[in-house]
């Protein structure tokens, strides 16, 4: 990526994140202006997408994982057994 202005620089690291690993985004002063890197891809960071994006796909896949759970829990009940008070498992245990 070419290098950006100062004052573009201090907008996309605050507000954007990498495209790939949702890792936040470092800047780097070079002779032409600042340099945007991911803190985790480094140079290879093929892109940006907002910190509002990121945040609207992370509750959508939290709202998918709570209904895949509540699915498997219905379809498989063994995976899923009742938990147990602690007198209950010291009994198993033979306290």
């Amino acid at each position: 990526m070419a290098p950006v202005s100062y004052h573009e620089a201090n907008g996309l690291v605050a507000g954007y994140v990498c495209a790939a690993c949702w890792g936040p985004l470092s800047a780097h002063p070079v002779d032409d202006g600042v340099d945007i890197h991911c803190g985790e891809c480094g140079a290879a960071t093929p892109g940006f997408v907002s910190m509002r994006y990121t945040e609207k796909r992370k509750s959508e896949s939290l709202a998918q994982y709570y209904l895949a759970r509540k699915a498997l829990r219905e379809a498989v009940p063994w995976f899923f057994p009742a938990k147990k008070v602690p007198d209950q498992l010291l009994k198993d245990l033979g306290y």
